[in-house]
Protein backbone atom coordinates (compact mmCIF):
# COMPACT_ATOMS: atom_id res chain seq x y z
CA UNK A 1 0.00 0.00 0.00
CA UNK A 2 1.38 3.70 -0.99
CA UNK A 3 -0.02 6.67 0.83
CA UNK A 4 -3.13 8.31 -0.89
CA UNK A 5 -4.79 4.72 -1.51
CA UNK A 6 -8.20 3.55 0.11
CA UNK A 7 -8.57 0.14 1.41
CA UNK A 8 -12.39 -1.08 2.37
CA UNK A 9 -13.26 -4.05 4.62
CA UNK A 10 -16.27 -6.22 4.06
CA UNK A 11 -17.50 -8.57 6.58
CA UNK A 12 -20.43 -10.92 7.05
CA UNK A 13 -22.63 -9.65 10.54
CA UNK A 14 -24.15 -11.85 12.70
CA UNK A 15 -27.08 -13.51 12.60
CA UNK A 16 -28.25 -12.74 15.83
CA UNK A 17 -29.67 -9.83 17.44
CA UNK A 18 -26.74 -7.75 19.44
CA UNK A 19 -24.23 -9.15 18.79
CA UNK A 20 -20.48 -7.97 17.47
CA UNK A 21 -18.59 -9.35 14.55
CA UNK A 22 -14.64 -8.33 13.81
CA UNK A 23 -12.79 -7.74 11.05
CA UNK A 24 -8.82 -7.28 11.75
CA UNK A 25 -7.03 -5.61 8.77
CA UNK A 26 -2.96 -5.23 9.14
CA UNK A 27 -0.92 -3.02 6.80
CA UNK A 28 2.83 -2.60 6.98
CA UNK A 29 2.57 -4.11 10.46
CA UNK A 30 0.02 -2.40 11.94
CA UNK A 31 -3.22 -3.62 12.98
CA UNK A 32 -6.47 -2.58 13.46
CA UNK A 33 -10.03 -3.88 14.23
CA UNK A 34 -13.26 -3.11 12.42
CA UNK A 35 -16.92 -3.81 14.36
CA UNK A 36 -20.14 -4.19 13.08
CA UNK A 37 -23.39 -4.81 16.13
CA UNK A 38 -26.23 -6.07 14.70
CA UNK A 39 -29.66 -4.28 15.93
CA UNK A 40 -31.29 -5.09 18.79
CA UNK A 41 -34.22 -7.28 19.44
CA UNK A 42 -37.07 -5.88 19.06
CA UNK A 43 -38.65 -5.85 22.37
CA UNK A 44 -41.94 -8.41 23.65
CA UNK A 45 -43.97 -5.96 25.77
CA UNK A 46 -45.87 -7.24 28.56
CA UNK A 47 -49.33 -5.67 29.46
CA UNK A 48 -51.66 -5.60 32.85
CA UNK A 49 -55.04 -4.87 32.96
CA UNK A 50 -54.60 -2.40 35.75
CA UNK A 51 -58.91 -2.27 36.45
CA UNK A 52 -62.40 -3.14 34.16
CA UNK A 53 -65.38 -1.89 34.64
CA UNK A 54 -68.39 -1.99 32.61
CA UNK A 55 -67.73 -1.02 29.20
CA UNK A 56 -63.71 0.14 29.85
CA UNK A 57 -60.60 -1.94 30.09
CA UNK A 58 -57.46 0.05 31.80
CA UNK A 59 -54.14 -1.34 31.84
CA UNK A 60 -50.43 -0.72 31.38
CA UNK A 61 -47.42 -1.99 29.40
CA UNK A 62 -44.17 -2.95 31.57
CA UNK A 63 -40.69 -3.17 30.70
CA UNK A 64 -40.32 -1.39 27.53
CA UNK A 65 -37.90 1.19 26.36
CA UNK A 66 -38.66 4.61 25.58
CA UNK A 67 -37.40 4.81 22.34
CA UNK A 68 -38.35 7.10 19.40
CA UNK A 69 -38.69 5.53 16.77
CA UNK A 70 -41.09 2.58 17.53
CA UNK A 71 -44.39 2.37 16.83
CA UNK A 72 -47.09 0.21 18.95
CA UNK A 73 -49.69 -2.22 17.45
CA UNK A 74 -52.82 -2.32 19.26
CA UNK A 75 -55.23 -5.04 18.72
CA UNK A 76 -58.58 -5.92 20.09
CA UNK A 77 -61.06 -8.26 19.14
CA UNK A 78 -63.92 -10.47 20.06
CA UNK A 79 -62.01 -13.92 20.43
CA UNK A 80 -58.54 -14.81 21.48
CA UNK A 81 -57.56 -15.85 17.73
CA UNK A 82 -58.41 -12.00 17.17
CA UNK A 83 -60.22 -12.86 13.95
CA UNK A 84 -63.26 -11.75 14.37
CA UNK A 85 -65.32 -8.74 12.28
CA UNK A 86 -67.33 -6.58 13.71
CA UNK A 87 -69.84 -6.34 13.76
CA UNK A 88 -71.08 -9.64 11.23
CA UNK A 89 -68.81 -11.71 13.11
CA UNK A 90 -68.49 -10.96 16.75
CA UNK A 91 -69.76 -8.99 19.59
CA UNK A 92 -67.28 -6.43 19.69
CA UNK A 93 -64.93 -4.64 16.61
CA UNK A 94 -62.10 -5.75 15.79
CA UNK A 95 -59.89 -2.73 15.77
CA UNK A 96 -55.51 -2.08 14.88
CA UNK A 97 -54.04 1.23 16.11
CA UNK A 98 -50.33 2.12 15.53
CA UNK A 99 -49.42 5.21 17.48
CA UNK A 100 -45.74 6.44 17.32
CA UNK A 101 -43.76 5.95 21.03
CA UNK A 102 -44.09 9.84 20.98
CA UNK A 103 -47.85 9.00 21.91
CA UNK A 104 -46.64 7.30 25.23
CA UNK A 105 -46.72 8.54 28.59
CA UNK A 106 -43.08 7.11 30.29
CA UNK A 107 -44.05 6.70 34.68
CA UNK A 108 -40.87 6.86 36.52
CA UNK A 109 -42.74 6.09 39.21
CA UNK A 110 -43.92 2.48 39.04
CA UNK A 111 -41.82 1.95 36.28
CA UNK A 112 -44.05 1.18 33.75
CA UNK A 113 -45.25 2.88 30.59
CA UNK A 114 -48.87 3.84 29.96
CA UNK A 115 -50.77 4.29 26.24
CA UNK A 116 -51.89 7.25 26.44
CA UNK A 117 -54.58 8.01 24.87
CA UNK A 118 -55.35 4.04 24.80
CA UNK A 119 -55.44 4.06 28.54
CA UNK A 120 -59.14 3.40 28.91
CA UNK A 121 -60.85 1.22 25.35
CA UNK A 122 -64.48 1.62 25.17
CA UNK A 123 -65.54 -1.11 23.43
CA UNK A 124 -69.03 -0.44 24.04
CA UNK A 125 -70.57 -3.69 22.85
CA UNK A 126 -71.29 -6.55 25.35
CA UNK A 127 -69.08 -10.35 25.07
CA UNK A 128 -65.87 -10.92 25.64
CA UNK A 129 -63.21 -8.31 24.56
CA UNK A 130 -59.30 -9.60 24.09
CA UNK A 131 -56.56 -7.01 23.83
CA UNK A 132 -52.76 -7.53 22.68
CA UNK A 133 -50.01 -5.08 21.56
CA UNK A 134 -47.00 -5.66 19.99
CA UNK A 135 -44.06 -2.96 19.16
CA UNK A 136 -42.35 -2.18 15.70
CA UNK A 137 -40.11 0.14 14.22
CA UNK A 138 -38.75 1.19 10.13
CA UNK A 139 -37.35 -1.63 8.55
CA UNK A 140 -34.61 -1.29 6.07
CA UNK A 141 -36.41 -0.09 3.31
CA UNK A 142 -37.89 2.41 5.11
CA UNK A 143 -40.95 1.34 3.12
CA UNK A 144 -42.80 -1.27 6.62
CA UNK A 145 -42.47 -1.30 9.92
CA UNK A 146 -40.84 -4.64 11.15
CA UNK A 147 -43.00 -6.29 13.92
CA UNK A 148 -41.88 -7.89 16.92
CA UNK A 149 -43.79 -10.54 18.94
CA UNK A 150 -47.13 -10.43 20.29
CA UNK A 151 -47.56 -9.12 23.75
CA UNK A 152 -50.12 -11.23 26.65
CA UNK A 153 -53.79 -10.96 25.94
CA UNK A 154 -55.74 -9.72 28.69
CA UNK A 155 -59.54 -10.26 28.61
CA UNK A 156 -62.70 -9.00 29.94
CA UNK A 157 -66.36 -8.99 29.44
CA UNK A 158 -67.98 -6.04 27.86
CA UNK A 159 -71.31 -4.75 28.79
CA UNK A 160 -73.57 -2.76 26.64
CA UNK A 161 -73.53 0.97 27.46
CA UNK A 162 -76.91 2.72 28.67
CA UNK A 163 -78.20 3.59 24.67
CA UNK A 164 -78.03 7.05 23.81
CA UNK A 165 -81.43 8.95 23.54
CA UNK A 166 -82.86 12.38 23.69
CA UNK A 167 -82.44 13.87 27.38
CA UNK A 168 -85.41 15.07 28.69
CA UNK A 169 -84.01 17.78 31.34
CA UNK A 170 -81.63 18.72 28.08
CA UNK A 171 -84.75 19.73 25.99
CA UNK A 172 -87.21 22.99 25.61
CA UNK A 173 -90.36 21.96 27.67
CA UNK A 174 -92.79 22.26 24.62
CA UNK A 175 -90.83 19.26 22.93
CA UNK A 176 -92.37 16.41 23.14
CA UNK A 177 -90.47 12.98 22.96
CA UNK A 178 -91.39 9.47 22.74
CA UNK A 179 -90.13 5.67 20.84
CA UNK A 180 -87.93 5.68 23.62
CA UNK A 181 -87.01 9.34 24.14
CA UNK A 182 -85.19 8.88 20.40
CA UNK A 183 -87.97 10.58 18.70
CA UNK A 184 -88.31 14.39 19.02
CA UNK A 185 -91.35 16.48 18.23
CA UNK A 186 -92.38 19.86 18.61
CA UNK A 187 -95.26 21.32 20.05
CA UNK A 188 -97.52 23.55 18.04
CA UNK A 189 -97.64 26.68 19.57
CA UNK A 190 -97.28 30.43 17.24
CA UNK A 191 -93.94 31.87 18.72
CA UNK A 192 -91.44 31.59 15.89
CA UNK A 193 -88.58 30.75 18.29
CA UNK A 194 -86.36 27.77 18.58
CA UNK A 195 -87.42 24.97 20.90
CA UNK A 196 -83.53 22.61 20.97
CA UNK A 197 -83.22 18.85 22.58
CA UNK A 198 -79.59 17.62 22.71
CA UNK A 199 -79.34 13.98 23.74
CA UNK A 200 -78.10 12.46 27.06
CA UNK A 201 -74.30 10.94 26.13
CA UNK A 202 -71.70 12.58 24.37
CA UNK A 203 -68.90 10.90 22.40
CA UNK A 204 -65.19 10.92 21.35
CA UNK A 205 -63.33 9.22 18.58
CA UNK A 206 -64.49 9.08 15.30
CA UNK A 207 -68.30 8.68 15.39
CA UNK A 208 -71.26 8.73 13.36
CA UNK A 209 -75.43 9.04 13.85
CA UNK A 210 -77.73 9.82 11.79
CA UNK A 211 -81.44 12.25 12.23
CA UNK A 212 -84.33 11.00 10.28
CA UNK A 213 -86.96 13.50 9.28
CA UNK A 214 -89.99 11.98 10.13
CA UNK A 215 -91.81 15.30 9.47
CA UNK A 216 -90.39 18.58 8.34
CA UNK A 217 -92.64 21.60 7.01
CA UNK A 218 -90.89 24.45 5.14
CA UNK A 219 -89.64 26.19 8.18
CA UNK A 220 -86.80 25.78 10.51
CA UNK A 221 -85.28 22.26 11.58
CA UNK A 222 -81.97 21.83 12.41
CA UNK A 223 -79.32 18.80 13.37
CA UNK A 224 -75.74 19.34 14.43
CA UNK A 225 -73.51 18.71 17.19
CA UNK A 226 -73.15 21.00 20.61
CA UNK A 227 -71.81 21.34 24.28
CA UNK A 228 -73.00 19.91 27.15
CA UNK A 229 -74.28 23.49 28.45
CA UNK A 230 -76.02 25.96 25.85
CA UNK A 231 -79.47 26.50 27.27
CA UNK A 232 -80.85 23.59 25.77
CA UNK A 233 -84.37 24.21 27.78
CA UNK A 234 -84.48 27.95 26.56
CA UNK A 235 -86.81 29.36 23.68
CA UNK A 236 -85.22 31.74 21.72
CA UNK A 237 -84.13 32.18 18.10
CA UNK A 238 -80.52 30.86 18.80
CA UNK A 239 -78.83 27.37 18.20
CA UNK A 240 -75.27 26.40 18.58
CA UNK A 241 -73.06 27.57 15.72
CA UNK A 242 -75.21 31.28 15.04
CA UNK A 243 -72.89 33.16 17.06
CA UNK A 244 -68.76 33.55 16.56
CA UNK A 245 -68.28 31.73 19.74
CA UNK A 246 -67.23 28.15 20.18
CA UNK A 247 -70.64 26.67 20.60
CA UNK A 248 -71.22 23.88 18.06
CA UNK A 249 -72.31 23.70 14.82
CA UNK A 250 -75.69 23.56 12.66
CA UNK A 251 -76.98 22.05 9.47
CA UNK A 252 -80.75 23.72 8.54
CA UNK A 253 -83.27 22.71 5.97
CA UNK A 254 -81.86 24.18 3.29
CA UNK A 255 -78.68 22.65 2.99
CA UNK A 256 -76.98 25.81 4.75
CA UNK A 257 -73.87 25.43 8.11
CA UNK A 258 -73.36 27.41 10.65
CA UNK A 259 -70.30 27.17 12.16
CA UNK A 260 -69.14 29.97 14.67
CA UNK A 261 -70.90 32.40 13.10
CA UNK A 262 -69.82 31.69 9.56
CA UNK A 263 -72.50 30.42 6.61
CA UNK A 264 -71.68 28.30 4.37
CA UNK A 265 -74.49 26.89 1.48
CA UNK A 266 -75.26 24.46 -0.64
CA UNK A 267 -74.11 21.53 2.06
CA UNK A 268 -76.13 19.48 1.37
CA UNK A 269 -79.75 19.60 -1.10
CA UNK A 270 -83.29 21.13 0.84
CA UNK A 271 -84.06 18.97 3.26
CA UNK A 272 -87.70 17.15 3.50
CA UNK A 273 -89.56 14.90 5.29
CA UNK A 274 -88.38 11.32 4.87
CA UNK A 275 -84.50 12.55 4.64
CA UNK A 276 -82.11 11.46 6.36
CA UNK A 277 -78.87 13.58 7.70
CA UNK A 278 -75.82 11.66 8.47
CA UNK A 279 -72.90 13.31 10.56
CA UNK A 280 -69.82 12.38 11.02
CA UNK A 281 -67.58 13.48 13.78
CA UNK A 282 -63.83 13.38 15.34
CA UNK A 283 -63.03 14.86 18.19
CA UNK A 284 -59.02 14.33 17.62
CA UNK A 285 -59.08 16.47 14.30
CA UNK A 286 -62.14 18.72 15.60
CA UNK A 287 -63.60 18.19 12.59
CA UNK A 288 -67.85 17.10 11.65
CA UNK A 289 -69.10 16.16 8.22
CA UNK A 290 -72.64 16.26 7.14
CA UNK A 291 -74.15 13.72 5.13
CA UNK A 292 -77.07 13.39 2.89
CA UNK A 293 -79.88 10.39 1.91
CA UNK A 294 -82.58 11.27 0.40
CA UNK A 295 -86.45 10.14 1.00
CA UNK A 296 -86.54 6.18 0.58
CA UNK A 297 -82.66 6.47 -0.63
CA UNK A 298 -80.07 4.05 0.32
CA UNK A 299 -76.97 6.08 0.11
CA UNK A 300 -75.03 8.72 1.84
CA UNK A 301 -73.67 11.79 0.00
CA UNK A 302 -70.99 13.73 1.77
CA UNK A 303 -69.70 17.31 1.80
CA UNK A 304 -66.28 15.88 2.14
CA UNK A 305 -64.46 12.65 2.99
CA UNK A 306 -64.65 11.60 6.13
CA UNK A 307 -63.08 8.34 5.94
CA UNK A 308 -59.65 10.46 4.51
CA UNK A 309 -60.49 13.70 6.89
CA UNK A 310 -61.10 15.99 4.10
CA UNK A 311 -63.62 18.62 4.03
CA UNK A 312 -65.74 19.47 6.48
CA UNK A 313 -66.10 21.56 9.17
CA UNK A 314 -64.18 22.90 12.14
CA UNK A 315 -65.65 24.29 14.97
CA UNK A 316 -63.83 25.55 17.49
CA UNK A 317 -63.21 25.04 20.78
CA UNK A 318 -65.49 22.37 21.18
CA UNK A 319 -64.37 20.48 24.67
CA UNK A 320 -67.63 17.92 24.63
CA UNK A 321 -70.03 16.62 21.48
CA UNK A 322 -73.05 15.90 22.05
CA UNK A 323 -75.77 15.55 18.95
CA UNK A 324 -78.39 17.56 18.94
CA UNK A 325 -81.59 18.77 17.02
CA UNK A 326 -83.77 22.35 17.03
CA UNK A 327 -87.28 22.92 15.79
CA UNK A 328 -88.72 26.26 15.18
CA UNK A 329 -91.89 26.21 17.18
CA UNK A 330 -94.93 27.09 15.39
CA UNK A 331 -98.99 26.75 15.63
CA UNK A 332 -99.20 25.35 11.72
CA UNK A 333 -97.42 21.84 12.04
CA UNK A 334 -95.26 20.05 13.86
CA UNK A 335 -91.77 19.25 13.28
CA UNK A 336 -90.55 16.00 14.30
CA UNK A 337 -86.85 14.01 14.09
CA UNK A 338 -85.86 10.77 15.04
CA UNK A 339 -82.03 10.24 16.39
CA UNK A 340 -80.18 6.61 15.81
CA UNK A 341 -77.13 6.06 17.30
CA UNK A 342 -76.81 2.64 16.48
CA UNK A 343 -79.75 1.18 18.25
CA UNK A 344 -81.39 0.47 14.37
CA UNK A 345 -79.67 -0.26 11.51
CA UNK A 346 -78.05 2.89 9.82
CA UNK A 347 -78.97 3.67 6.12
CA UNK A 348 -76.04 3.60 3.67
CA UNK A 349 -72.50 3.00 5.06
CA UNK A 350 -70.68 4.49 7.94
CA UNK A 351 -67.31 5.90 7.04
CA UNK A 352 -64.01 3.60 7.14
CA UNK A 353 -62.51 4.45 10.72
CA UNK A 354 -65.58 5.73 12.36
CA UNK A 355 -68.02 3.93 14.42
CA UNK A 356 -71.71 4.64 15.45
CA UNK A 357 -72.56 6.88 18.17
CA UNK A 358 -73.84 3.95 20.39
CA UNK A 359 -71.28 0.96 18.81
Amino acid sequence: MTNGQTVKVRLTTSASYSTIANAALTIGGVSDTFSVTTEAEIPTPAITKTSASGDIITFSVDAIPYVVGYYWNLQIAGDSGFTTNYPTEGAIRDETRIVTIEDLTDDDVDGTVELDPFTSLDNQKAGAAYLRIRLGRDSDDGLSIDWGAWSNTITDTVVVLTPTTFDASAAYSGTVLTNGNLTATSRSQNTGQHGKVRVTQSRTGKRFFQMTLDAMPSTVVVFGVGPSTYGWTALNANYPGTVATPDGISLSQGGVVLNNGASTSSVTPTLAAGAIVSIAFDTTAGKVWYGYTAPAGSTITWNGDPAAGTGGFSPAGMTDWYAYASMLVKSTDQRQVTFNGGASAFVGTIPSSFVGYDL
